[in-house]
């Protein structure tokens, strides 16, 4: 009975520190600023480590339009590489905008490329791109809900336990 109990309590403890780990964030949120050009045509792009959804913003300082795109490792690599699309899978894409701001959702753990380029035959001088992971994470949260219910019904199976041996 006291092992039931101890198990319901530390199911609970358990189940409540992913819950609050779910609204902890990281410590260092990835940025990306660029200070030097992108030519027309040509690829500028950047490695992200993706563990769960994104939130993202890309923003022209100069308000020069461009156009984004969100692929995964070895689709970005070989775009970048190639400085074309022809062979890549687009994930999401961001067409002729001078800043957006989206929810990406990851299909896996893995990492992905952002690619940008010049949406118009000039060039772009300034941009910021920022990632961040949404608050609160999905994964951990959900399964701090879980056991934290799971917790309750084995206390609550104790309690009636309890109950019903004093009644006898």
């Amino acid at each position: 009975m006291k092992n039931k109990s101890r198990l319901a309590r530390f199911i609970l403890l358990v189940g409540i520190t992913l819950i609050v780990l779910s609204f902890a964030g990281p410590f260092v949120e990835p940025s990306y600023d660029t200070y030097f050009g992108i030519n027309h045509g040509y690829y500028r792009g950047y490695a992200v480590k993706c563990v769960s959804d994104i939130d993202i913003h890309i923003i022209s300082r100069e308000a020069e339009p461009f156009s984004a795109y969100f692929m995964d490792y070895e689709n970005g690599l070989s775009a970048f590489e190639d400085q074309s699309l022809k062979n890549a899978t687009v994930m999401y894409e961001f067409i002729n905008r001078t800043s957006t701001t989206a929810h990406i959702s990851i299909p896996a753990t893995g990492w992905y490329i952002v690619l940008i380029t010049p949406a118009s035959n000039e060039s772009i001088s300034f941009m910021t791109i920022e990632i961040k992971r949404p608050t609160p994470n999905q994964g951990p949260l959900a399964s701090g809900v879980l056991l934290v219910a799971f917790g309750f019904l084995v206390y609550i199976d104790i309690k009636k336990l309890i109950a019903n041996n004093l009644r006898r």
